[in-house]
């Protein structure tokens, strides 16, 4: 189906233009591809950028928008994306004849820490490449709770919000299911990564893995999305349309150094396990 310029139009419209588009994408669902490649995340580690990237590859074909959420638990609270069924995630990708044996793939960073999805994937997509960005997870949970603090999500500043993570996801805050709220309020928790890790490693060889480290993908774009390219067996890109990773965050972080160093000793037998786990050092 042709794609329509939608700027200028009313909304009315572009929402029924946009229905009418997934409508069609439904209908020919069962001509679509399924994902070869997906990033599985870290959330705050440079997942956004990296998808920005490979989509600007020739021989890679992203999904209509980034993030899926099929095998977590959605977009929103309520959302039940899984039980759609395979005819609705596969409208996101494009038609065989258009994908012309190209690697079609998706991101959503929430893959990673939600208990489920592993297993999911392994049912869907057993032959998948898979992607993890990790970040210094003290520079992760800091970069979250920013995010969140900015847009009048979290109300606690940073040391009260890390005192009171347990609590928070012990009850469910706000009343949301524990995972939405780990989504949330998991400022720690989403930095052991070891654990998300072990999940995954049970049911794909690791060989299936490329983990990169954020750090050195924020320093050299063009060399960690080339790195990604040739575990992908495609051609390398000569450069990058913008060689400037998207922020992290914008605005002043609102954790003390006392808070950081604190969170930092904190995270140090997790990040020893993970070293164990990859079988080297990060440099946290």
């Amino acid at each position: 189906m042709r794609s329509v310029d939608r700027a200028g139009l009313p909304q009315s419209l572009r929402r029924v233009l946009q229905a009418v588009r997934l409508g069609y994408r439904h209908l020919t669902a069962p001509w679509r591809v399924l994902p070869d490649l997906l990033i599985l995340g870290q959330m705050r580690c440079g997942t956004s950028s990296l998808h920005a990237y490979l989509s600007g590859h020739p021989q890679l074909v992203p999904s209509i928008y980034k993030e899926v959420h099929f095998f977590d638990d959605g977009l929103r609270p309520g959302d039940d994306h899984y039980q759609r069924g395979g005819n609705w995630y596969r409208r996101h990708f494009p038609l065989r004849w258009h994908a012309r044996q190209r690697p079609a793939f998706e991101a959503t960073p929430s893959y990673l820490s939600y208990a489920p999805a592993a297993l999911r994937v392994r049912q869907w997509l057993p032959h998948a490449t898979l992607i993890v960005l990790l970040r210094d997870p003290v520079a992760r949970a800091v970069s979250h709770h920013h995010k969140h603090w900015c847009s009048g999500r979290e109300k606690l500043p940073f040391g009260e919000a890390i005192a009171a993570e347990d609590s928070r996801l012990a009850a469910a805050a706000e009343g949301l299911p524990r995972e939405w709220a780990r989504r949330y309020y998991g400022y720690r928790a989403r930095g052991c990564y070891a654990t998300d890790l072990r999940r995954w490693f049970a049911l794909f060889p690791q060989e299936r893995f490329l983990i990169m480290e954020s750090g050195r993908f924020y320093a050299d774009p063009l060399a960690a999305v080339n790195q990604v390219c040739e575990f992908l067996a495609v051609p390398p890109l000569p450069q990058l349309a913008d060689p400037r990773p998207r922020s992290q965050s914008q605005g002043t972080p609102t954790a003390t150094p006392a808070e950081i160093a604190a969170l930092r000793e904190w995270y140090r037998p997790h990040n020893t396990e993970l070293y164990h786990l990859l079988g080297r050092d990060l440099g946290w």
